[in-house]
């Protein structure tokens, strides 16, 4: 006799059950880092030991280390860490988990992103997550306790503003789309500085490229420049009360090093203009060797809709502004990543695979993993 086909699950079974196997693969993945390796130096031992000085002199507006303030970076992380510290008691765990957990946030918001640009075809949200979490380089830095995943989540949720705020004819929804863009600009500014407006205002000012906003372009700019000025206020609410209690050098270094100083620095090309472009397929490893999904992209890029061009201006734009700037590091380039991600998953709708299309990847992921393991076991 023939089995009865069985139903398939309900829609929100299925949504939960790939959510659990994200956070799954996630929770091993951080787990596997935090338990094999210490805090590395020179960033991650700084960054504790700033949260560290913070929390032992009661010093929340002023980030200090080793009894001086600390101008370079602002203090919404430390804050986080503090947060948990103040529930769960100080513990090196918590302090490394606030960066892991932004980077499991980036993947849920990178994947509602793509579902709010292609709501007709939902396999695309499925496939962003997965993409980044398969990077090499997104594996690597979503473990690390660092500032990256912050301003990735920030980011991607200022952009899921911008479009909601271009899509939508609704006054309410348009207000709530900039809104949340402000927001999220804000608290990239506290996060890690105006660098953040390099991630997002190329796609919000660049939309003639990808969008055709239903109320006009003189509202969308009126809306951008309100989220502009909402987020710059955010900053400056930390930074003129933090730059009084500082005292002068810190000010300076926080309100002029932090902005235009480290922009006026930046031409020496300490690193070469082309530098982004040689590391990036590395940084896409083992992505990189899966050729149909390339092809795919070639193929999206040609007949590109509102979707695909957004995630070229997001990409391009802040490609070639970290190009010109010298001061190069492999993770200022992850907040471009879901740009990326966002190319593969439409690429893939039209994408030719073969028998042993992903046998390349498959491949070297494996044999990379073997010689790790076998250096790990000889140490």
């Amino acid at each position: 006799m023939m089995r009865a086909a069985q139903a398939p699950l309900p829609a929100g079974t299925q949504t939960l059950l790939r959510a659990a196997a994200l956070i799954l693969a996630w929770g091993l993945v951080v787990l596997v880092a935090l338990r094999a390796r210490p805090l590395l130096p020179v960033d991650e031992t700084r960054y504790l030991s700033v949260a560290w000085d913070m929390w032992r002199t009661n010093s929340f507006l002023v980030p200090i280390l080793n009894g001086e303030p600390y101008s370079h970076k602002p203090p919404l992380f430390f804050w986080l860490m503090h947060a948990g510290w103040s529930v769960l008691g100080v513990s090196e765990m918590w302090a490394r988990l606030v960066g892991p957990l932004f980077g499991l946030l980036a993947l849920f918001l990178s994947s509602g992103l793509a579902r709010l640009l292609w709501p007709d075809a939902p396999q695309r949200a499925r496939v962003v997550p997965w993409f980044l979490l398969g990077c090499l380089s997104w594996t690597v830095f979503t473990t690390v306790t660092m500032f990256d995943m912050l301003m990735v989540c920030f980011t991607v949720l200022a952009l899921t503003g911008v479009v909601l705020a271009c899509r939508s004819a609704s006054l309410v929804q348009f207000a709530g789309g900039w809104l949340v863009t402000g927001a999220a600009i804000g608290l990239g500014v506290l996060a890690k500085g105006p660098a953040i407006a390099v991630y997002v205002l190329p796609a919000a000012l660049l939309a003639p490229l990808w969008a055709k906003p239903p109320r006009g372009w003189g509202w969308h700019y009126a809306g951008a420049m309100a989220a502009i000025a909402a987020g710059a206020a955010i900053g400056l609410s930390w930074a003129i009360p933090a730059a009084e209690a500082g005292g002068e050098a810190y000010a300076r270094a926080i309100l002029w090093g932090q902005t235009a100083g480290r922009i006026s620095e930046s031409f020496a090309h300490e690193r070469e203009v082309w530098w982004y472009l040689a590391i990036l397929p590395v940084l896409l490893f083992p992505w990189i060797l899966w050729a149909p999904a390339w092809r795919g992209v070639r193929d999206a890029v040609r007949t590109a809709d509102g979707g695909v061009r957004l995630a070229l201006v997001w990409f391009g734009a802040g490609l070639l502004i970290f190009s010109l700037i010298s001061g190069k590091q492999p993770h200022y380039l992850l907040p471009l990543f879901p740009a990326i991600a966002l190319l593969v998953a439409a690429g893939l709708d039209t994408a030719r695979w073969g028998r042993w299309s992903a046998a390349a990847p498959a491949v070297l992921v494996t044999v990379l993993g073997v010689v790790l393991a076998g250096r790990k076991s000889t140490r």
